[in-house]
């Protein structure tokens, strides 16, 4: 049987990745279930300000936390130099690099979700009680993080700069054309969010021939509780999982 990748992320990183997987002659394809943009001016604004104040309250900042690539896109202007001088954290790897692209550094957890950079966090410091922390992230979303710090006694805001929308039409027509070929459909899905936008659209049936990748063991009994069969958790980078499995699975 061959294989077929769907990677759900928003675009361009759908794209991005399904031109990576092609080039490691693995067939690929672009679903994405959420599309992501700037606020609209004026709710922009209101962060910009409220941000703005909770800084001037105390004029320092302890720690700014980056939990997205998308977060570092469009966050990253919004602070000023005595918060851009601040230590940086990135939720994993590739948010990290997001950073050094622009000549920032920072510090992240290995494995990338809220859990992990939680106990990462925990590591790095004796104490967090009283820490200020920025938190530059996308509207909604988990708030794990953010409850973990205040439990631990952090002063936290939040600078949300970027919203995430589920897409409101899905064609699941190639991935039946695939099942019926006799391939192995992968799912890549990367958010809580994204995996519930899916289960608005598909069918059970669907959702019993399809294989998926998660990022998380929280997103894996998500999808299992779905109706997804066969679940599993990425072990190391996005792309470098994929390409594993799948060449392992062929020898």
């Amino acid at each position: 049987m061959n294989d077929l990748v769907v990677v759900t992320r928003p675009e361009p990183e759908a794209s991005q990745l399904v031109n990576w997987l092609a080039k490691h002659q693995i067939k690929a394809m672009a679903l994405p279930l959420l599309t992501c943009q700037a606020l609209e001016p004026k709710a922009q604004a209101e962060q910009l300000a409220t941000m703005q104040s909770w800084i001037m309250h105390k004029s320092f900042i302890d720690a700014v936390i980056f939990i997205s690539k998308r977060s570092v896109r469009y966050g990253l202007s919004c602070l000023d130099e005595a918060a851009r001088t601040s230590p940086m954290f990135a939720i994993g790897q590739a948010t990290a690099q997001a950073l050094m692209d622009e000549g920032v550094e920072s510090s992240f957890a290995h494995q990338f979700d809220s859990e992990h950079l939680l106990e990462f966090l925990k590591q790095r410091e004796m104490s967090w009680q009283g820490k200020r922390v920025l938190l530059v992230k996308g509207l909604g979303g988990r708030t794990h993080l953010r409850e973990g710090l205040l439990a631990l006694g952090a002063d936290v805001h939040e600078l949300c700069c970027y919203q995430r929308l589920p897409t409101e039409s899905l064609d699941f027509r190639p991935l039946w054309q695939a099942h019926n070929a006799k391939n192995n459909i992968w799912l890549l899905l990367t958010s809580g969010a994204a995996l519930d936008n899916l289960v608005r659209f598909s069918t059970a049936m669907l959702r019993e021939v399809c294989s998926v990748w998660v990022l998380s063991p929280r997103l894996e009994a998500m999808a299992r509780r779905h109706g997804f069969r066969q679940v599993e958790v990425l072990s190391m980078p996005i792309p470098e999982h994929i390409l594993q499995r799948l060449q392992t699975q062929q020898n």
